[in-house]
């Protein structure tokens, strides 16, 4: 292949801004129901979508917003800038509506019952990451670059949105596109799949690359995981859901190229089959095959009593051979966590004599990701619904009645069940600041200690939302909160919006910052509406208020950690992301053009 012909190019270096940069730097869900096999998955795109490279030659004419490309691509992030890409649009009534799908991919915590599942995404500056000093409101003076221009598109069309989907060295990050309609009619194929590096501190591009070019697919947008030694990452490239196949590539972070690319046959790939990667980690990738003619007209994917999926485990630095592949009885419920596959898999030779029957005698078991080696997965696993790691062992959790109620447990692999502890209905939990938080709709909020499986503390916390229709009463969200010395981990607690309703400027919610250790407030908080913590400098905290809590556009509030007291709130301009900084650096962005922010402000010492 010639140099023109590549999908990777060498960008414009961006205009240098008036203002020279300084540096600012601060210190420093639910287990499926007992009848998900007979339930339809995945949003429905339009019934009249084309095929395979029909997407990317879509006519001129508008349409509406069409479903996520992938089961797992549709993160929080990307359902919420598909929806704001078209906020601007939209009127009071259909703001309403969108903000029901928005709500669930936004909020801090993802339930599909009553336990907590475990988000497949992750913010910008997880909770805790020591981001610039802003004690004042900032301005544009850190650097300017017109993404729409290195990317060569119209980013002010509304048909695609950037997402940040890798960090990268100290400084960098990788931006992608996401397309936002590929539907009959829409003129936004082409657009997703597009990937640059660019620099946080500066703005400077140091490469890119067009997926879709490279490999030769219709793609609608990418995700990322870098690997441990930070010189490569995995990148999905996703495809069209119910259409057209994603694939996997291996990519070279200094320079933009693709160093291997999955091997589809491998993977399962076949006539009249669709592939996807189910998830993408920095050191394995996991995928799945599915046949064609279980997607109905529509694109939802039908899980009937005898359907199967065929995954595969690739490890990060070998895309051609398979570290262990199997049949699964769902490709949605397959978790790749702290280096072991969660599955509930099915004998092939019994599937081939009865399918039905087989997929219903499935065993969940676990594959080992560096030597595929499958074992069952010790005691009572029935139902399963959330599986996060905890050092060697796992917390699982499963529905055990119609009414919700449910059980979480910790199980050694190889060991067996450590202990176990029931919950009712209305109850969510999540692994977060070495707590196995539980919260419910009453709004109380429990620590168990996860070796133990025994409460350290409980407590409750008001808030109006609390067991109001429609509510999960608290979301709890870890958080490090630097200081002069070693950072202190806390946790989050800020109330959960109840009907989906729409808050009026000025509408505020309390956050409580608890110590995990005693349950104790380290600080008490009020910020706007459904507003998110998402990052902390050496004396202050940033929260983002989300683009569905009011009429007004996201804003970034910061407080002081000292005392709670707002010190500035600003409108930011979004990029599909939870959170508006990058890295270290806030970042606002506006039809394409991104700008590093700065403020004036210096603090003695």
């Amino acid at each position: 292949m010639d140099d023109d012909e590549r999908g990777a190019w060498q960008p414009t270096p961006p205009p240098r801004p008036d203002v020279a940069w300084e540096s600012r730097v601060g210190q420093g869900g639910g287990p499926a129901p007992a009848d998900a096999r007979a339930r339809t998955v995945g949003p429905e795109p339009h019934a009249d979508a084309p095929v395979a490279g029909d997407v990317a030659a879509a006519a001129a004419d508008g349409t509406s917003p069409p479903p996520p490309p992938s089961r797992l691509a549709a993160s929080a992030a990307s359902v919420a800038a598909a929806a704001r890409a078209g906020w601007a649009r939209q009127g009071r009534g259909r703001r309403l509506a969108l903000a029901g799908v928005a709500l669930a991919a936004a909020t801090v915590l993802v339930t599909t019952g009553g336990v907590l599942a475990r988000p497949s995404w992750a913010p910008l500056a997880a909770p805790g990451a020591a981001v610039d000093e802003l004690r004042g409101p900032p301005t544009d003076g850190l650097w300017r670059t017109d993404l729409g221009a290195a990317f060569d598109l119209d980013l002010s069309d509304q048909c695609t949105s950037l997402e940040v989907v890798a960090d990268v060295g100290a400084d960098d990050v990788v931006v992608g596109t996401r397309s936002q309609g590929y539907g009959d009619g829409s003129p936004c194929g082409g657009t997703g799949g597009r990937l640059l590096r660019l620099d946080t501190r500066t703005g400077e591009l140091r490469w890119g690359l067009d997926l879709g070019a490279e490999l030769g697919l219709a793609v609608t947008g990418a995700r990322a995981a870098v690997a441990a030694d930070g010189e490569t990452a995995l990148v999905s490239a996703d495809g069209v859901w119910g259409r057209t196949s994603g694939t996997v590539a291996r990519v070279d972070t200094t320079d933009g190229h693709v160093v291997e690319r999955l091997d589809d046959a491998a993977a399962g790939l076949a006539p009249g089959t669709l592939l996807e990667a189910l998830q993408v980690e920095g050191d394995a990738v996991l995928t799945s095959a599915t046949d064609l003619d279980r997607y109905d007209p529509g694109g939802g994917l039908e899980l009937g009593p005898g359907d199967a999926d065929r995954l595969t485990l690739f490890a990060a630095d070998d895309l051609s051979h398979p570290v262990w592949s199997g049949l699964g009885a769902s490709a949605s419920q397959a978790w790749l966590v702290g280096g072991t596959l969660v599955a509930q898999l099915v004998d092939p030779a019994a599937f081939a004599v009865d399918a039905e029957e087989a997929v219903a005698d499935a065993v969940w078991s676990t594959v080992d990701v560096g030597t595929g080696q499958v074992q069952p997965l010790p005691g009572e696993a029935r139902d399963l619904g959330s599986v996060e790691a905890w050092g060697d062992r796992l917390v699982l959790g499963r529905q055990v009645s119609s009414a919700g109620d449910s059980v979480v447990s910790l199980v050694d692999p190889v060991e067996g069940p450590v202990w176990s502890r029931d919950l009712p209905p209305g109850t969510w939990t999540r692994l977060s600041a070495g707590c196995l938080v539980v919260s419910d709709d009453s709004g109380t909020v429990t620590c168990v200690d996860p070796d133990t499986g025994r409460a350290r503390w409980s407590r409750e916390l008001e808030t109006d939302d609390a067991g109001s229709p429609g509510s999960s009463g608290l979301t709890v969200n870890g958080w490090v909160v630097p200081g002069s010395g070693t950072p202190e981990e806390s946790l989050v607690v800020s109330s959960a919006p109840g009907q989906i309703e729409e808050s009026s400027e000025g509408e505020t919610d309390p956050v409580w910052i608890v110590d995990p250790a005693t349950g104790e407030t380290r600080l008490d908080l009020v910020l706007p509406s459904a507003s998110v913590v998402v990052a902390a400098s050496r004396t202050t905290g940033y929260a983002l208020r989300s683009w569905w809590s009011s009429d007004s556009p996201p804003a970034v509030t910061a407080f002081d950690l000292a005392d709670g007291r707002t010190l500035w709130t600003q409108e930011v301009g979004t990029t599909g992301s939870l959170s508006p900084f990058w890295r270290r650096t806030l970042v606002t962005v506006d039809d394409g053009v991104a700008r590093g922010l700065v403020d004036d402000v210096r603090l003695p010492g």
